[in-house]
């Protein structure tokens, strides 16, 4: 019998030749967001354009945040005192409003407003706060002149009220204000001069009229508040 060797020669396996699917996706990735990515000049020329865009949209933007900041002030001190007439009309006692100038980081100015009840004691009539102090938005304040805020400078006669306060936040601070009888209604010597001037704190309050304010007049005899804008 003829015996058959087979010649089991060294045989190294062949290597694939095809390419590895993974590593090839990978390469025309990237290859593919290098194309995509944006050039040093591009990136400047972006940055250009959103800066140009930013310096002429900025004063428009402050406008609108001021106005809107006005709004909201005089909102808030037409809410205080309607606050006060109801108060004085369901408790049956005269109340006091009363305008604090308050100093506050790079703003004075009248900012503040906090309502006072007057009840009786046994030494006689007092004064106490109620309700806390409510402070208008940073850049509002009430214009101090006479002819744009009487209900700021009512005698004392007239149930106008002035003094000093020691505030817990703010210190010692001066105030000015006015009295709401028990009837709702104000007293008749401030018939004529029954409003209040809010304006934005830059350009600074002056006599003048402002380009842009919010008027709050209270009708002397039911003592609802009536609102204006430009």
């Amino acid at each position: 019998m003829v015996q058959m060797i087979t010649n089991h020669s060294d045989h190294k396996p062949q290597q694939n030749s095809t390419m590895n699917p993974d590593r090839t996706l990978t390469k025309q990735l990237a290859l593919q967001s290098a194309g995509q990515a944006f050039s040093l000049i591009e990136l400047l020329v972006v940055i250009a354009i959103v800066a140009l865009l930013t310096s002429v949209a900025a004063p428009s933007i402050g406008s609108v945040i001021a106005g809107s900041n006005l709004n909201r002030a005089g909102q808030l001190v037409n809410d205080q005192l309607t606050i006060a007439r109801q108060e004085a009309v369901t408790k049956n006692c005269d109340i006091h409003v009363r305008f604090f100038t308050i100093n506050s980081g790079n703003q004075s100015g009248v900012r503040g407003i906090q309502l006072w009840r007057v009840e009786e004691s046994a030494s006689g009539p007092v004064t106490n706060a109620f309700g806390r102090m409510v402070l208008l938005p940073e850049g509002v304040l009430i214009n101090p002149a006479n002819t744009l805020s009487p209900l700021l400078t009512v005698p004392p006669a007239a149930g106008g009220s002035s003094g000093n306060t020691n505030l817990p936040t703010y210190g010692n601070a001066s105030y000015t204000g006015f009295r709401i009888r028990a009837n709702g209604t104000l007293d008749n010597a401030v018939a004529a001069n029954n409003f209040l001037t809010l304006q934005n704190a830059n350009p600074p309050p002056s006599a003048d009229v402002p380009d842009n304010y919010y008027t709050l007049q209270v009708n002397p005899i039911t003592g609802k508040v009536l609102s204006y804008r430009p």
